[in-house]
């Protein structure tokens, strides 16, 4: 699949077990960048195998604020909030870059949650 102009976010400390198959996901994506909030399992290091980019930050109680300041510096105006526990299917990638092709005036995309 073509890259397409989104950047992806991953926020994390110590998930380097799901850092292998969260972040290959997301290489759809024209911008995958990793924040790591002071991992000591070897996450940084998976991340950086992975991701465009690789932040490191000083943790914190929720990740939102993080994502703020990540999303300020991403490359592109869409931005894709993904936790490390997560994986996009091949088949919802596809479906996303069909839909920022056809729908290039929208303004957000709501997208399906399968909770296993």
């Amino acid at each position: 699949m073509q890259r397409i102009p989104v950047s992806a976010i991953v926020i994390f400390r110590n998930e380097r077990r799901h850092l292998t198959r969260c972040l290959p996901a997301l290489r759809w994506c024209d911008e995958v960048m990793a924040v790591d909030m002071c991992s000591t399992d070897g996450s940084a290091e998976e991340a950086r195998r992975h991701a465009d980019r690789l932040l490191r930050v000083e943790p914190q109680p929720i990740a939102e604020p993080t994502r703020v300041a990540a999303a300020r510096l991403a490359k592109h105006d869409w931005v894709l909030l993904v936790d490390p526990d997560e994986e996009v299917p091949g088949e919802l990638a596809e479906q996303m870059a069909a839909a920022l092709r056809s729908r290039p005036d929208a303004g957000a995309f709501s997208l399906p949650m399968r909770f296993y």
